[in-house]
C-alpha cells in the first residue's frame, strides 16, 4: 500500500514537471514591457498630481514595484494557466541535514566580497566614474536626500531581507531551472540561470556564484526553504555594517576616493584564496548530472 501512495505521488510530481514545458519564458519580456507601458503612466499620474517622483523614497517605490510585482504577476499568471501549485516547487525541508548547507554562508560571503573587490579593482582602471558611484551609493538615506527616510529605509530593509529572497528564489531556482530543464538539460539549465542571475547583481562573478550554489543546494535539498534562508542571512550580512550606521545614527554620504579603493581591492586575492577552495570542493562534490532528479521528480 505504502509502495502505491510513492508511485502515486511521484507520478503527479513528474504530471507537474511536464506541464513547465508550457511555460514560455521569453513571454516574461513582453510583460516587462507593457509593465514599462504602465509605469510611464503611473509617473505622469503622480506628476500631474504634485507627486514628487525624483524623491528617491517615490522612485524606488515605484521601481521595486515595477520589478517584483510584474515577475510576481508573471509567476501567478503562469501558475494559474498551466495549474501549477507553487508549495510543490518550496517543498518541505526533510531533516536537520538539510540545513547544514546553511554553514556555507559565511564562505560564500567573502568569496562574493573577493569576487567583488578584483572585478572592480579592474573596472577602476577603465570605468573609473563608474566604479566612484558604485562604491559611494548609499544603501539607506537620511533626511538630506529624500522627505521620508524611515520609509525609504524600511522598504530597503523589507526588499532586501524578504521580499528579494523569496521572489528571486521561486523564479531563478523553481521556475527557470525546472523551464530550462526540460528544454537543455540539468546541468546547462544550471549555469544559465546562474548567469541570468549574475548578470542582474552589481557583482556579476559573485552572483553567479551565489545563484549556481543556490540551484546545487535547491536540487541536493529538494526544497527552497534552505536557498531562501540561505538568500535572507546573505544579504543581512550585506546590509549589516548600514544597519549598524543606521541604528547609531550615523549615516552619512560615503567619500570613498579610487585610490583609496585601489590600494585595498587587491586584499580580495586573500578572500578568494580564503573561501573558494570550499565552495568549489561543494560544488564538485554537489554537482548534478542530467540525469539528476529535479525537486518535482523526487
Amino acid at each position: 500500500m505504502t509502495g502505491c501512495v510513492k508511485r502515486t505521488e511521484v507520478s503527479k510530481m513528474n504530471n507537474e514537471l511536464e506541464k513547465f514545458k508550457n511555460i514560455k519564458t521569453r513571454k516574461l519580456g513582453i510583460w516587462f514591457l507593457l509593465s514599462v507601458a504602465i509605469l510611464i503612466v503611473i509617473f505622469v499620474i503622480a506628476s500631474l498630481s504634485g507627486i514628487d517622483i525624483e524623491d528617491p523614497t517615490i522612485a524606488s517605490f515605484f521601481a521595486s514595484l515595477w520589478f517584483y510585482g510584474t515577475l510576481l504577476s508573471w509567476v501567478f499568471y503562469e501558475f494559474k494557466q498551466n495549474n501549477l501549485h507553487l508549495e510543490n516547487i518550496i517543498g518541505k525541508v526533510h531533516g536537520k541535514k538539510d540545513f547544514f548547507a546553511l554553514f556555507l554562508v559565511f564562505p560564500l560571503f567573502i568569496l562574493s566580497i573577493g569576487s567583488f573587490l578584483l572585478l572592480f579593482w579592474g573596472l577602476s582602471y577603465l570605468f573609473p566614474s563608474y566604479v566612484q558611484s558604485v562604491l559611494n551609493e548609499p544603501l539607506f538615506l537620511t533626511a538630506e536626500a529624500t522627505k521620508t527616510p524611515f520609509i525609504y529605509n524600511a522598504l530597503e530593509v523589507f526588499l532586501g531581507l524578504i521580499a528579494a529572497p523569496i521572489i528571486e528564489e521561486i523564479f531563478f531556482r523553481g521556475i527557470l531551472l525546472h523551464r530550462w530543464s526540460l528544454k537543455w538539460g540539468v546541468k546547462k539549465a544550471l549555469i544559465f540561470s546562474a548567469i541570468f542571475f549574475g548578470i542582474l547583481h552589481a557583482s556579476v562573478v559573485g552572483g553567479f556564484l551565489f545563484g549556481l550554489l543556490m540551484g546545487v543546494i535547491y536540487i541536493k535539498t529538494k526544497n527552497l526553504i534552505i536557498p531562501i534562508i540561505f538568500h535572507m542571512i546573505n544579504n543581512l550580512f550585506a546590509y549589516l555594517p548600514s544597519l549598524i550606521s543606521l541604528y547609531q545614527g550615523n549615516i552619512k554620504p560615503g567619500i570613498y576616493s579610487l585610490e583609496a579603493f585601489k590600494a585595498e581591492a587587491l586584499i580580495g586575492l586573500l578572500f578568494v584564496a580564503l573561501s573558494a577552495p570550499v565552495i568549489f570542493y561543494y560544488l564538485y562534490k554537489n554537482f548534478p548530472t542530467n540525469k539528476t532528479k529535479l525537486p518535482l521528480e523526487s
